[in-house]
């Protein structure tokens, strides 16, 4: 806590704080490497779970100590899983900060979701693959591994991606992560090998994996966007500075409330819209608890997702979103309403998703879907 949270001298730090015998020096010892597998931001209380964030969630004491790679680690390697969706579960990458000049740095993305990277499952040819490429890595810059043991790892790209929202975790919100585009050139630098034979020959019982598709002058592309969904995946890789035209249409349902992309606000009142009206009320009071609390991401029951937009219209989210700060704050990416139709120029890169813009917890109820097209400018 005095040390490393508070970065005081070894020299105040209390008796009771002291974890060896003796005069402790100060300053950093150097570190020949560090390997962690996803390291997440699943620190403290969800936001978006009201009354327990605000009973047990002390900031003090879960606030990320940093998120930078200390100049005392010489080399650094980092594996973060491409399908995690669990909005807590953040990845906390590493980035900027001084680095040794005779360092090295390797952050790749491998398949899989959190365990599946981590390790954890029965089924672990993902999770294989990752440790497998850790002990190379490691085995490179010095380490010895016994050889009979190292053998045993059977990493398998085909392995089986598992459902990480499963018990409690199905009922809190999910965010699809950051991730790079999914391209032969991109394997080495930022994709691990196994991402890209996955993508290429995928598994078939979990096929495809990874639409990628990045549009060129004047090309198009369409897909479908279910209601049901929270997050509907396009495979379309929009670049940073480049204008972008949506146009939407067809017809979805909100319980019994029928509207396009547009939204339900065709001047027909309908039984249904009593909760919208609800559900309005109870997001004006979440954005004065935005104000007052600063978590921007707290998410009250029953509100729709963007206030902003009317219910049900069609919104779109480009997963840009940056690094988790020191706070361990979930935060989207760029998001805005696309409804019938808009243009919209990304500000950073990223995969595109969307949704019907109802209520986190009431998506049950939903049917149909749009057909929304992607234009490059």
């Amino acid at each position: 806590q005095h040390g490393y949270r508070q970065r005081e001298p070894a020299a105040r730090w209390s008796a009771d704080s002291r974890f060896l015998a003796g005069d402790l020096p100060d300053g950093k010892p150097a570190i020949h490497l560090i390997g962690v597998w996803d390291t997440v931001g699943s620190l403290g209380v969800p936001d978006d779970l009201l009354l327990l964030d605000q009973l047990l969630d002390n900031p003090g004491d879960y606030r990320f100590h940093d998120t930078d790679l200390g100049v005392a680690v010489r080399h650094a390697r980092h594996a973060v899983a491409m399908d995690e969706q669990r909005a807590s579960f953040a990845p906390t990458l590493w980035t900027g900060g001084e680095r040794p000049a005779d360092g090295s740095f390797k952050q790749l993305w491998f398949a899989g979701t959190h365990g599946d990277v981590g390790g954890g499952y029965a089924e672990c040819g993902l999770s294989d693959g990752a440790l497998k490429w850790m002990i190379d890595e490691a085995t490179a810059l010095g380490l010895h591994v016994t050889p009979a043991l190292a053998s045993q790892l059977l990493p398998d790209p085909r392995g089986p991606i598992h459902d990480s929202l499963t018990g409690v975790w199905k009922h809190l919100r999910t965010l699809p992560r950051a991730t790079p585009l999914v391209a032969a050139d991109r394997v080495g630098s930022e994709l691990a090998e196994q991402v890209w034979d996955r993508h290429q020959v995928p598994p078939l019982t979990q096929a495809p994996y990874r639409l990628s598709r990045v549009l060129g002058h004047d090309e198009s592309a369409s897909c479908s966007v279910f209601a049901r969904q929270h997050w509907n995946a396009s495979g379309l890789y929009l670049e940073a500075g480049v204008p972008y035209g949506f146009v939407a249409n067809g017809e979805w349902l909100d319980s019994d409330i029928a509207c396009g992309p547009g939204g339900a606000r065709d001047g027909v009142f309908h039984i249904g819209e009593v909760a919208h009206l609800l559900g309005s009320a109870i997001g004006e009071a979440e954005a004065i608890y935005h104000r007052l609390s600063g978590k921007q991401q707290a998410d009250w029951w029953g509100s729709r997702r963007r206030e902003e937009a009317p219910w049900f219209a069609l919104i779109g989210m480009i997963a840009n979103q940056p690094n988790m700060d020191a706070s361990g704050t979930v935060i989207e990416g760029e998001t805005f309403v696309i409804g019938e139709r808009c243009t919209f120029r990304p500000r950073r890169s990223g995969y595109l998703y969307s949704y019907a813009n109802d209520a986190w917890k009431f998506y049950g109820n939903n049917r149909g879907q749009v057909t929304l097209t992607v234009s490059r400018r």
